[in-house]
């Protein structure tokens, strides 16, 4: 799910209180960051007379949004005079502007000429895992940190056909819910077209470790040996690794 851009808040730690028991501190985001699949979503709505609603984005994308998002989105459709400030961000870097609902088309889309960061793999900003629906970085995307046991939460579920990691970790596309069937692995910075017998076919994902419900020697169908799994656009197999314990969401 987008946390950090979209998702406002992230668990930083935890402490004891007075009773010993663990508390979980939340951090909370100020000012809305929003990625492109959101532009989108906002834009597609507008250009069609609907009042945008958070609800309304939220479930057009698949994407949770903060606190700071679902208020800013909200007041876009009952309060279009209103200003507010956003960040705008994508594969080219991100730009913190003021907005309101009768300039998101203008400021956007201004934002999306200056960077060019709107189309293709440049949507997928930094930190991000991303799916696309095309080829070569073409058609919807969705992007993630953690991953999800479910892509059908996301619109993306057996659609994927090219992807870009910028997570600076493996990440492991499924071809059943939950973690579980063949894998295919992703590696660092990989990006590029699926191999054919994987395109439209990833059911979950998962960034960083494999769960602890995976066995390791589950592979992607278009690889021979039993303990490997292939990454976009290479031709060796690269090795998959002992599952450690992860969220899977």
């Amino acid at each position: 799910m987008l946390l950090a851009l979209i998702v406002g808040f992230g668990v930083v730690g935890c402490e004891h209180d007075a009773a010993g028991e663990d508390t979980t501190k939340v951090v909370e985001e100020v000012v809305c960051e929003m990625v492109v699949p959101i532009v989108d979503a906002v834009l597609v709505k507008m250009k069609a007379g609907v009042t945008v609603t958070a609800a309304l984005i939220a479930g057009a994308t698949g994407l949770v949004l903060s606190k700071a998002c679902s208020y800013l989105l909200d007041r876009l459709g009952q309060a279009p005079d209103e200003e507010h400030e956003v960040t705008l961000d994508n594969g080219k870097g991100s730009q913190t502007t003021k907005i309101t609902g009768n300039t998101f088309t203008s400021v956007t889309q201004d934002w999306c000429n200056k960077t060019g960061g709107c189309t293709g793999y440049d949507r997928c900003p930094t930190s991000y895992v991303c799916l696309f629906t095309g080829s070569e970085g073409t058609g919807k995307m969705s992007l993630f940190k953690i991953g999800s046991p479910d892509l059908s939460n996301q619109h993306i579920d057996a659609a994927t056909v090219s992807v870009y990691n910028r997570t600076g970790k493996t990440a492991t596309l499924f071809t059943a819910r939950n973690n579980k069937g063949d894998t295919y692995t992703i590696e660092k910075s990989n990006k590029g077209d699926l191999p054919a017998a994987w395109q439209a076919t990833a059911r979950s994902i998962t960034v960083g470790p494999l769960p602890t419900t995976t066995s390791s020697t589950t592979t992607g169908p278009s690889t021979p040996p039993p303990s490997t799994s292939r990454t976009p656009n290479s031709s060796t197999p690269s090795t998959s690794k002992t599952p450690t314990a992860v969220p899977t969401s």
